[in-house]
């Protein structure tokens, strides 16, 4: 080792590499705990520690794990059962605030807390002279069922763990270049330039024009309802109608929530990968002003009640193709979903306790 504690550090990173033959000496005991210490520092968003490492050294119980890492068609991992120890890594949830942050982010915060935590065993356990290999492919299920794990929790990754068998030396392991794999300050091959307060005003942009297409859909579907607030007074309605002065705070709450998930399509897909998704989106908001028309202006109540199921399957196809671009802007229309199949209810209710009137 080398003198400095950042080159100490290196060559650790560079001891450890993926061990898949190890010898039958057993693990002692506190070895396997330092390496669980290292992961239990390790950090996590919002200090979620969203994970639990199962130690599996019964003969019986890791043969099962070992045999669900293998087997099948494909001849994988054979080697999971010379290990002494298997440790599998569990996924537990979030809190709330992780996952609050997971979503906007589109990113699996979880996951990449237990990646990283899993590394720090394994760093440790190099440290211990010990060999790791983490392994992705394995029967979850079978898994989850030899370990008692509840189904809120997920086995995500199983790590071996035991003294190299490995004779020959280390074959020194393919990896890109810095030059490769790094860059400083843009993208490589950016233009200089780029990545400045121009892209902050296209995305600014992107969002006020989201906005007002959105908004103009209101102000179409709103134009039809400039005696509504009368009209509604007159009706008969269930007992479980909301009154008058709920559905603008609500509407205006659900155009907006509505226009930021289609700014969050474009910015993250760009206009051209986006286009289906937010083509089907300005139907719908085509849908949306028609129906006010149907049920208030020309007073259609049946086939108000038609065009609003198909308004429903619209939003959901449109909450379909914005989770392939950006999953949280799926969830922004949730809501507006829910919405749509309360008004839903709601129009036929009223549409059959008005006869005379829709």
């Amino acid at each position: 080792m080398k003198e400095g504690r950042t080159e100490r550090f290196l060559d650790l990173v560079a001891l450890r590499h993926s061990v898949r033959c190890y010898e039958a000496r057993p693990v002692e005991r506190a070895q396997v705990e330092r390496c669980l210490e290292a992961a239990r520092q390790a950090p996590s968003a919002c200090n979620s520690q969203p994970w639990t490492f199962i130690v599996v050294d019964d003969p019986v119980r890791k043969e099962k794990v070992a045999a669900a890492t293998s087997g099948g068609v494909l001849p994988l991992n054979h080697f999971t059962r010379q290990a002494p120890v298997l440790v599998v890594v569990v996924a537990e949830p979030a809190r709330t605030s992780a996952r609050v942050g997971a979503a906007l982010q589109d990113l699996p915060f979880p996951m990449m807390d237990c990646a990283i935590a899993a590394e720090h065993f394994c760093l440790q356990a190099a440290e211990e002279g010990l060999g790791t290999c983490m392994l992705g492919w394995f029967d979850a299920q079978r898994v989850r069922e030899i370990l008692a794990i509840p189904a809120a929790a997920r086995p995500v990754l199983i790590i071996t763990l035991g003294y190299s068998g490995e004779q020959q030396a280390v074959r020194e392991r393919s990896r890109k270049s810095l030059a490769e794999m790094s860059a400083w300050n843009l993208y490589p091959g950016a233009a200089e330039g780029a990545g400045t307060d121009r892209r902050g005003w296209r995305a600014a942009l992107g969002l006020l024009v989201c906005l007002l297409v959105t908004c103009l859909a209101a102000a179409v579907g709103g134009a039809a309802t400039a005696r509504a607030g009368a009209f509604y007074a007159e009706l008969a309605r269930p007992p479980w109608a909301p009154p008058g002065w709920v559905f603008g705070p609500v509407w205006s709450l659900l155009y907006t929530m509505m226009a930021v998930a289609a700014w969050r399509v474009w910015k993250t897909g760009g206009l051209r990968a986006a286009r289906g998704a937010l083509m089907v989106y300005a139907v719908q908001l085509a849908a949306n002003a028609l129906w006010s028309w149907l049920f208030f202006a020309w007073r259609l109540g049946g086939l108000a009640f038609l065009e609003i199921l198909l308004l429903v399957g619209l939003v959901l196809e449109t909450i379909r193709r914005f989770r392939r671009v950006r999953p949280s802007a799926a969830w922004l229309l949730l809501p507006y979903l829910a919405w749509l199949a309360f008004a839903a209810a709601l129009a036929l209710e009223i549409w059959r306790m008005n006869p005379g009137l829709l």
